[in-house]
């Protein structure tokens, strides 16, 4: 199902750079079906889900695709299996993993300052059982990272960072319920 979908677009998103559309449909039309017949969540929460990738794939548009139309229409097929709050949340998380791990590979070289990388595994990452402990680790290892820097904000990035961790705690308690 999903997470077979988002494991396909990550591996072709790191071999390729590209999100085939193919795909794409098949997982839409998939959760579109699953809805359905399941009914998780209200046809306005997941509305509201896929209208989240309208703003990115115009943002894909203007910036001359520095972020993907392929990544701006997955977040909306993810608005189909997650609705909007839950899409809201796993696009958050998905940024910062990639935020951290793009700062980590520039400051290591391993990366240029304007290199890209592909965002679909980004997004597959938060969906995995390990979620909830790899955020908290990254976080408290950028948080550890920043403030041996002399970061301006780091107390208030530490603040910043429990809170993400109680909260992506709650949300992973709450999906197990």
């Amino acid at each position: 199902g999903f997470m077979g979908i988002l494991g396909i677009l990550s591996i072709e998103d790191i071999r390729k750079k590209q999100i085939p559309i193919t795909i794409l449909c098949a997982g839409s039309i998939l959760g579109l079906i699953g809805h359905l017949y399941l009914r998780r969540i209200g046809l306005f929460d997941m509305m509201g889900g896929i209208a989240m990738g309208v703003p990115l794939y115009i943002i894909s548009i203007l910036s001359h695709e520095k972020i993907g139309k392929g990544d701006a229409l997955l977040i909306g097929m993810t608005g189909i299996y997650l609705g909007l709050w839950s899409n809201v949340l796993m696009l958050w998380i998905a940024v910062l993993i990639a935020s951290f791990t793009g700062m980590v590979f520039v400051l290591a070289k391993k990366i240029g300052i304007k290199d890209e990388l592909p965002f679909v595994p980004f997004i597959f990452i938060p969906h995995q059982e390990i979620f909830s402990f790899f955020i908290q680790i990254s976080f408290i290892a950028f948080s550890v990272l920043i403030s041996e820097i002399n970061f301006p904000f780091s107390i208030l990035f530490n603040h910043l960072v429990t809170l993400i961790i109680f909260l992506v705690d709650y949300i992973v308690l709450r999906r197990k319920r």
